[in-house]
This record gives C-alpha cells, structure tokens and sequence, in this order.
C-alpha cells in the first residue's frame, strides 16, 4: 500500500498513511474506557483470540453496567505506537504546517497563521485540491455537494438562494471554552470558533446566547467550515458547498502518539510529540509558557488530551477523547460547576472573568461598518499585531466574502457588511464614561451573556443530563448511549441495556 505522493497515490484513497494511523486510533479506543454491559455473561467479552476479557474498572456496577478499560490495555496501546510512530516518521507527502507560506493579500491582508491556512485549503474550490495535513480526504464536488457548513461549520440565517445561504450551526462552542481554555495568543482560537455568523444579506450577524434557531444563537460556532471562503460558491441550496472533509489530520496521529507515550509512561517522547502540535498554535513557532501550560494541566497526559481539545475543537472528536479516556464523569461534573458560576458572575456582577484574564460581559458594544470602503475587503483573516484592539479585525477570521454582490446581487448588501464589536473581552459598565463614548459612536448595546440567564438550564445545570454529582460521587458508570425507541424494542424484539427502560 502506498503513502500519499508515491506512484501519483493521494490522500483521497485509501494509503498507508492513513492505514497507520487508523490502526492507532482503533487502538486507543479498543484500549479505553467504556461503558459495558455485566449482564451478558462474564464470556461476553473476548479478544481477537478469543480469550475472555477482564477489565479495570473506574466505576462501581449499577443497571448490570460498569464503566472501565481492558486490564491488558497496555499490550494494545504498544501496538498503537508501533504504527504511529512509523506514521510520524514517514507519512509520505503529508506535512503539519507550522508556518504560513502566504505572503500579504492583494488588499494588504495579513496571514502568518498555519491552521487559518490548513482550513482554508479546504475551501478550494476545486476538488483535486486536498489539504496538506490530510492523511485521508475526502474531495467535493464544487458547487454540488458536502454538509459543510450546512450542518458543521460557521452559521447563516440565510435560506437559499441568499448570501449566503443557510448553515443552521449545529455544532456549538461552549462559552468557558471559547473564553476560558485558549491561551490569548493561540492562533486556533479565532479559526476554530466564531462569535459572528452571516445573516443571508450579505452581512455579518452576532450568535447571541438566545436559543434562537438556524444560524442566529446559541452562542459560538465552529468557523473552519464557511460559506464565505469559497472563491465562488454556490447559494441555491445548502449542501452545495464543496468544501472537502478531512478525515484524519497528521496532527491526530502526533497527538495520539504523545498520548500512548505518556500513558505508558515515557513522559519525555510524549511532551516532544506534543510540542511539534502545540507550538505551531504560537507566533514564530514556539510558545514560551509550554512548561506552564503542561503544570497547568498536572500532567503531560492531561496536557495532551487538553491539547486535543483545542486542535480538534468542532471536529466531533472531543466527545469520544473524554469517553475512552475515563474523563467523562469529570468532565460532566466540571462542566456543570464552571458554567453555573459564569452565569452567576453575569448575574451578580455583569460578567465573569476567568484564570487566562478574559471576561464574559452580560452586554457587549456592535455597530454595522462598511469595511471595504475602510480595509479594501470584508473578509478579514489573521488579526496584526498592531490591531488587537481594532474592532473590525478582532477577533479575526471572519467578516463576508468580498464580493456578494457580483454572486448574489438581490440579497447582498454592498455597504455595512462587517460588525465591530467592543467589550467581547473585557467588561464595559453599561452606566460608564466608555460606554456613553461608543454609543455616541453609533455603537449599540447589545445582549450577550446576559441571554444565558434564561436558559440557565441548557446552558448550565442540565449539561450531561443524566449524570449527576451524585453520580460522580458515588462513582457510578456514566450512560453515554442512546436507548432504543419504544417502537423498536415492540416491533423488533430487541431490548435495552445499560439501564434503560423497556417501555
């Protein structure tokens, strides 16, 4: 089997590659935590060979369950290092960026950022282009197929036909994450997540914290799939972008080969591993407080599994991270713990401010701009050095495409298509000098945070529903499954376990 760049092979087939690496992750998972089932017999569970299984157990047995991992999950993660490593060591025509290799934009705009790079690769526009990270890819047809954004990526309220068209933004950024997790000067935060959607105008639209539905709340989308880094796309219908899917990045395979070595307990390797994924997050490639960032976390494999959380954020993966490596009932419990005191922060208080300095205020400052007449172009990408404080250009990696109205003329509008936006990070007094200042700048005030309190519930004490604090504590095993319907348990004979009802 071949690498990708041998014999003309791609990494839009099946390759050797990818192979390795897929070998690793069904290792990992093969070699986790889960959630089983006790009442199917103590042969149930067999290897390939067909030798029974036993297990170490986090958890205590309730519902005939038990949360736990093989006791011999050392043997399968050394079969995950062997073909990873041989991934990493040679993964053919595959490369991790850790540089930006465009230049300035023909309108001045700045990039210098590698993961705005990587992503934007998959908005080509022509499906024989393939990312450079991609161990497997799948290519999409231009203008005729791919859920992205549709379902998975930066939200529009649009419907079709507009610009752009619809992106419901299904998959949403917890607020303690987009503000508490990345450290201020990583340069995924911006391309992973995003504050603002499109509104089907042509013009940017804040994602409030109101439960609003088909791309207008919820709080922060994913924004590495967008219908505005398209060269030209397609708004007649929703699932017609084209932008490629990625199925398995090199990064995957670096990280989950620093998580095998630090399982196993060759700290060393691991940071090294980890090292190559995070510093190229960082300006020149190097992030001075690694050292900090790995304490901070209390362990090279905390740091790591934390690391796979910010690369992978809006991907699906963090999911089933927290399910194979028994953090799960932690993590619901944490979730739980952080969100309930950012709301009260925001009730008491008018914001909350987290470790890393950054504040989520109950109301933020927005006005419509025009920002080409301003810029020369609407769709922004990494933010200068110097402008950090520039409300159009931070946070970046967002704005419209610049040209809506040569695709979609009926719909776009040509003038205020971008939102500037003051008080995203730091707490305004809506009664203070600097607030009476923006508004008499044409600057309105506008809910954020403070839209959360009405559903303290969704947001808050109902995360994880189903496992409670009481469940952590007395260490029961998480229910992460769905349960069979009424009328598939009546009509199929099957029945369900873990737990869950017959009827």
């Amino acid at each position: 089997m071949y690498r990708p760049g041998e014999s003309s092979n791609r990494a839009d087939v099946m390759n050797r590659s990818y192979v390795q690496g897929l070998i690793g992750r069904l290792c990992l998972y093969n070699g986790g935590y889960a959630t089983r089932r006790t009442d199917l017999g103590k042969d149930f569970y067999v290897d390939g060979d067909g030798k029974v299984l036993t297990f170490e157990d986090w958890s205590v047995e309730k519902n005939h369950a038990i949360y736990g991992r093989r006791s011999d999950w050392k043997e399968v993660y050394a079969i995950a290092k062997q073909y990873l490593t041989a991934c990493v060591m040679n993964p053919g025509s595959v490369v991790l960026r850790t540089t930006d290799p465009r230049t300035k934009g023909s309108k001045g705009q700045e990039y210098g950022n590698p993961y705005q790079y990587t992503f934007q690769q998959m908005h080509g526009g022509n499906n024989l282009d393939l990312t450079d990270e991609s161990l497997y890819e799948i290519p999409m047809e231009y203008n005729y197929s791919s859920d992205r954004p549709a379902y998975i990526g930066r939200p529009s309220s649009g419907g079709n036909g507009q610009a752009p068209c619809v992106a419901c933004g299904q998959d949403r950024i917890q607020a303690h994450f987009y503000y508490g997790w990345f450290d201020n000067n990583d340069l995924r935060r911006d391309a992973s997540c995003s504050v603002t959607g499109s509104s089907g105008q042509g013009q940017e639209l804040m994602q409030s914290f109101d439960r609003s539905a088909w791309g207008k709340g919820c709080g922060p989308g994913t924004n590495k799939w967008d219908w505005n880094r398209l060269p030209s796309p397609n708004t007649l219908s929703y699932g017609t972008s084209g932008i490629n899917m990625s199925y398995m990045r090199i990064s995957d395979v670096y990280l989950m080969l620093a998580e095998v070595e630090a399982a196993l307990g060759n700290e060393g390797t691991a940071k090294t591993y980890l090292a190559t994924v995070h510093n190229r997050a960082f300006k020149n490639n190097i992030d001075p407080n690694f050292d900090n960032y790995i304490n901070s976390c209390g362990s090279v494999f905390n740091a790591v599994i934390k690391e796979r959380a910010l690369e992978f954020s809006g991907e699906g993966v963090r999911r089933f991270d927290i399910i194979r490596t028994g953090i799960l009932p932690q993590v619901a419990v944490e979730n739980r713990q952080i969100m309930t005191a950012v709301i009260a922060g925001i009730r008491n208080k008018g914001y909350y401010t987290f470790e890393n300095g950054n504040q989520i205020p109950a109301y933020i400052w927005t006005k419509m701009v025009n920002a080409k007449s301003t810029y020369g172009y609407r769709l922004t990408t990494q933010t200068p050095a110097d402008k950090m404080d520039d409300p159009v250009l931070f946070p970046g990696w967002r704005g419209q495409h610049d040209d809506w109205g040569s695709i979609v003329p009926v719909y776009a509008n040509q003038n205020m298509t971008n939102v500037a936006i003051k008080g995203l990070f730091k707490y305004i007094a809506p009664d203070s000098q600097e607030a009476k200042a923006l508004e008499a700048d044409g600057y309105v005030k506008t809910n954020w945070g403070i839209d959360m309190l009405n559903y303290e519930d969704s947001y808050a004490t109902k995360l994880f529903a189903g496992y409670s604090d009481a469940d952590y504590a007395a260490k029961n095993p998480p229910i992460h499954l769905l349960p069979n319907t009424y009328q598939v348990l009546l009509n199929s004979g099957i029945t369900n376990g873990y737990g869950f009802k017959q009827q």
